[in-house]
C-alpha cells in the first residue's frame, strides 16, 4: 500500500471524476478495508491501530480539501440567456370542405287534362273527324249515362333518367382509389427493420459474451470462495523493466547474488541458485506432500526497523519452473510486529510482480528473534519448484 493518499486517489481516477457522494462510498470502502486488516492483526496494540485510523481520516480531509478548492476557484457558469416569449399564434380555422352544388331538380312537364268524353256527333256529319283516319264507332250513350261524371285522369311526370358514376358497382359501393407511392414511408420501414435487426444483434453479442466470461472466469472465482482466500492481482511486468536496486522508496529484502545467506530451508525442502539470461535466481521447492511453510526468506532487522509501526508493500518477484501454472502461498512470520495471513497467488512461466500490503506493529521483536516470509511453492503438494528473483519493500510516510 503506497500510502493511503495515494491509493485513494488511485481508486477516485480509475473510477472517474466522481461526485462528493461516489467519493464518500470510496472512502467508506478504504475504512473498512483498514478494519479488516487491523482485525487479522490480533498482536497489533491500540495505540498502533489508532494511529493508523487518524492517518486514513487525515488522508481523506485531504482529497476532500483539495475537491473542495477546485470547485470554488472554477469559474460558474455563466447563466443562459432567457428565450425569447415566442410570438403568440393566431389561431388555425379548420379546414373548409369544399362545397358542391346540387345537381339541378328534373323538370316536370305536366299536361292538361283531357276531356275523354266523346264528341257529340250528328248523324251524317263527318266535319269532325279528321281526313284520312277512320272515324271511331261510337257506342249509343243514352242520357243519363252522359251526365254522370268521367274518371279522371293525372298528369305523367317525366323524371329524367341520372348518370351512374363509372367507378360504381352494381351493388351500389363506390370503389376508393389507391394511395399514391411516398417513397418516404418506405424509407421509415427499412429503417425500423434496421433498428430491430440492430438492436437483436446487441443483445445476442452480449449473452455470448456473458457466457464466454462465465464459462472463463466462473469456476475460478466458485473455486476462490469456497477456498476462503482472497485472491491477490498478479500484475505482469514486461521484460526490461525489472529493477534490481530498487527505486521509488524500495528497500531490497532479498536478491540471490546480493544475500544468499538470507534464504533458509526446513522441512526438507529444497535451493539451488541459478543463472540464465545475465540474471540470478534461486530455485526453491517445498517438500512434497507437505503443506508446511518450508521455505523462508529472513527479513534482516535494519529493515524491520523502518517498518515498525507502518503500512507496507511488499512485492515478490518470481516464476513458475516450468510451462504449467501453479498455485503457491506467501505466508508473514514477523512475530510480536504481526502478520500478513495467508497470500495464495497463481505462478505463470513469465516473471511476474505479486504485491501485498502488511500492517506492521509498532512493537519491536527481540534481540534474539528473526521475522520471515515463508513460501509453499506448490499448494496441490506436488513439490513443483518456483524460481524467485527477488524480494522487495516500501513505505510511505
Amino acid at each position: 500500500m503506497a500510502g493511503f493518499e495515494d491509493l485513494i486517489r488511485s481508486a477516485i481516477e480509475k473510477q472517474g471524476n466522481l461526485s462528493a457522494e461516489g467519493r464518500e462510498g470510496i472512502y467508506n470502502s478504504s475504512r473498512q478495508a483498514l478494519e479488516r486488516m487491523l482485525a487479522n492483526n490480533p498482536t497489533l496494540d491500540q495505540n498502533s491501530a489508532t494511529t493508523q485510523r487518524q492517518r486514513l481520516q487525515k488522508a481523506i480531509v485531504d482529497i476532500e480539501d483539495s475537491y473542495r478548492k477546485a470547485d470554488v476557484s472554477a469559474p460558474a457558469p455563466a447563466p443562459a440567456p432567457a428565450p425569447a416569449p415566442a410570438p403568440e399564434a393566431a389561431p388555425i380555422a379548420p379546414p373548409i370542405p369544399p362545397i358542391r352544388s346540387a345537381p339541378p331538380a328534373p323538370e316536370l312537364k305536366s299536361q292538361p287534362l283531357q276531356d275523354v268524353r266523346p264528341a257529340e256527333v250528328q248523324t251524317g256529319d263527318l266535319s269532325s273527324v279528321a281526313p284520312n283516319r277512320p272515324a271511331a264507332v261510337q257506342p249509343s250513350v243514352s242520357a243519363p249515362a252522359r251526365n254522370q261524371p268521367q274518371p279522371r285522369v293525372e298528369p305523367r311526370m317525366e323524371v329524367p333518367e341520372i348518370p351512374i358514376p363509372a367507378h360504381a358497382e352494381d351493388n351500389g359501393a363506390v370503389e376508393l382509389e389507391p394511395e399514391p407511392f411516398n417513397p418516404m414511408l418506405l424509407k421509415k420501414r427499412k429503417k425500423r427493420s434496421y433498428a430491430k435487426l440492430l438492436l437483436w444483434t446487441i443483445i445476442w453479442v452480449g449473452i455470448g459474451v456473458a457466457a464466454w466470461w462465465a464459462w472463463t472466469f466462473g469456476p475460478d472465482l466458485i473455486k476462490a470462495r469456497l477456498d476462503g482466500s482472497v485472491p491477490n492481482p498478479n500484475p505482469a511486468i514486461e521484460s526490461g523493466s525489472f529493477v534490481p536496486e530498487g527505486g521509488e522508496g524500495w528497500v531490497n529484502v532479498f536478491e540471490p547474488d546480493a544475500n544468499p545467506e538470507n534464504l533458509e530451508l526446513a522441512n526438507r525442502s529444497a535451493a539451488e541458485l541459478i543463472q540464465a539470461d545475465g540474471r540470478t535466481f534461486a530455485r526453491i521447492s517445498s517438500n512434497a506432500g507437505n503443506s508446511s511453510n518450508t521455505v523462508l526468506v529472513k527479513i534482516p532487522r535494519g529493515v524491520l526497523e523502518t517498518l515498525k509501526g507502518e503500512a507496507a508493500t511488499f512485492e515478490v518477484m518470481l516464476r513458475s519452473s516450468g510451462n504449467e501454472t501453479q498455485q503457491f502461498a506467501i505466508f508473514c512470520q514477523f512475530g510480536t510486529m504481526g502478520s500478513c495471513g495467508r497470500k495464495r497467488f497463481t505462478a505463470r512461466k513469465q516473471v511476474e510482480a505479486y504485491i501485498f500490503d502488511v500492517l506492521v506493529n509498532d512493537k519491536m521483536i527481540g534481540r534474539n528473534k528473526s521475522a520471515y516470509m515463508a513460501f509453499n511453492t506448490d499448494l496441490a503438494l506436488g513439490g513443483k519448484p518456483l524460481d524467485l528473483y527477488s524480494v522487495r519493500v516500501r513505505v510511505d510516510k
